[in-house]
């Protein structure tokens, strides 16, 4: 059910009214948001303009022939639409598998209205369970690896794939280090705040409170529309 449920999640997405009514689209990064991608209608790439969160996306938007905006051009966005890498039952999120995340929390915070999609499979009871990408400035790496170790959490620096060797560096040229927080006694608020109080994180991959809609998809898309609380 995997890529069918990332379809049809992708696909509800875009019959959300504040899709259609949308001037400026906010599009993320990942293997939902391509499906995403190859559904938008041609008459969209016409009528609307896109900011991406990561050079993939963008290259990807352009290819389809969108209008595509640099982020930094602009101080609000009508919709953004974005995968997650885990999700749990009050609409917080886990993101940053595609080393975006610092972008990805902007588009986000800069939207009228956060669409997250995904399949079933990404769906958890508690998101410290789960790896926590964190966005370190690469002068301060090894501090802030130093005061992870002191909250008793285990942070890897993530390692590139084929093709390049050496850490993943952003497309914000941060470093990502992966985060285990299962043995993290405290809520998982406070742990974003304290992972933000540490100098040298550019951002963390917790999205809380962010979400206005969750979409997952499965033998059908299930829309779930939610409060946002900003934090």
């Amino acid at each position: 059910m995997g890529d069918e449920g990332k379809r049809r999640a992708a696909e509800a997405a875009l019959e959300l009214e504040e899709y259609k009514e949308s001037e400026v689209v906010g599009i993320g990064t990942g293997s939902t948001v391509a499906h995403l991608i190859s559904l938008i209608p041609e008459k969209d790439f016409e009528e609307k303009t896109f900011v991406a969160s990561s050079m993939e996306t963008a290259l990807s938007l352009k290819k389809r022939g969108a209008k595509v905006l640099e982020g930094a051009l602009l101080d609000k966005i009508d919709i953004y639409i974005d995968g997650a890498d885990a999700v749990d039952g009050e609409g917080n999120l886990v993101k940053g598998g595609g080393a975006a995340l610092f972008r990805e929390k902007i588009l986000a915070s800069m939207s009228d209205f956060f669409a997250v999609i995904v399949d079933e499979s990404k769906l958890v009871e508690s998101l410290k369970y789960k790896s926590i990408p964190i966005e370190v400035n690469p002068f301060a790496l090894s501090y802030v690896l130093r005061k992870l170790r002191e909250m008793e959490l285990r942070g890897e620096v993530r390692k590139a794939g084929s093709g390049k060797y050496g850490p993943v560096v952003s497309d914000s040229f941060g470093i990502i280090v992966d985060l285990d927080a299962s043995d993290w006694k405290e809520g998982i608020e406070e742990l974003d705040r304290r992972l933000r109080n540490i100098v040298g994180v550019v951002e963390t991959g917790l999205f809380i409170g962010m979400a206005d809609a969750i979409i997952v998809g499965g033998e059908e898309a299930v829309v779930r529309k939610l409060s946002r609380r900003r934090v």
